[in-house]
């Protein structure tokens, strides 16, 4: 299997809720990667965050009870890391 890392933007906060009073937040580098000859999977495109230290858990805010995975990517940064990704 080939990795191929098309972007990169580094100094990324991502926040996954894991319960209705706390979420994972993890900091660390956003990247968009092509994944090509599994022997298992189809080819694709993954969106990432990684960093070298672990996540940590957070307090978070009351809400209508959803779960998400967030990745905040400022608007200009993020132009620029999807227009690289594409070429």
């Amino acid at each position: 299997m080939t990795f191929d890392e098309l972007a990169v933007l580094d100094d990324v906060t991502c926040t996954f809720a894991i319960s209705k009073d706390e979420k994972l937040v993890l900091k660390g580098k956003f990247s968009i990667d092509r994944h090509t000859g599994s022997y298992k999977f189809e080819d694709d495109v993954v969106l990432t965050v990684w960093g070298t230290e672990p996540p940590v858990l957070e307090k978070r805010a009351r809400n209508k009870g959803f779960f998400r995975l967030e990745i905040p990517l400022p608007i200009a940064a993020a132009i620029r890391l999807f227009e690289t990704a594409l070429r």
